[in-house]
């Protein structure tokens, strides 16, 4: 079973964020809320410390998708970046995430055939808030990174 995250409900719009920013828009308006059911067979009640919410990983990857950028820098990024903890509502002190542990929990959800709809679902709303260009391939894009 995973650990639920609790969201950090005093984290402020950081400065450097317009309201019609991408990040901003999808904060507000992204659901990720289809992910935990889709996810429970996924991770065991019995084994193992509790794993990280599936959701926080999504928006990791979500995250690096619409910034562009490697799963490397995103998640070394979460260590000092006040725009992605305010998107994750993690305070800058919580170290959740390596570049390792975000792999491994990727690998899982492409084993279990969850990592495409999960992408797809993300893609296809991101695309109606216009958050993303109409050309904007996730699957491909995860591809190219390839969990590099």
């Amino acid at each position: 079973m995973y650990k639920e995250h609790i969201p950090v409900s005093d984290l402020d719009l950081p400065e450097s964020l317009s309201a019609s920013s991408p990040l901003v828009v999808a904060k507000k308006y992204l659901d990720f809320s289809f992910i935990r059911p889709l996810t429970t067979s996924v991770y065991t009640h019995k084994m193992g410390r509790p794993n990280i919410d599936p959701v926080l990983i999504c928006k990791v990857v979500f995250l690096s998708l619409l910034e562009n950028k490697s799963f490397r820098k995103v998640t070394r990024e979460l260590d000092y970046n006040p725009e992605y903890a305010w998107f994750l509502d993690i305070t800058l002190q919580e170290k959740f995430l390596n570049h390792s542990s975000l792999s491994r929990h990727l690998l899982r959800l492409k084993k279990a055939q969850l990592l495409v709809p999960t992408l797809t679902n993300l893609e296809n709303q991101a695309r109606e808030l216009n958050i993303i260009d109409p050309e904007t391939d996730f699957l491909r894009l995860i591809s190219i990174k390839d969990f590099a």
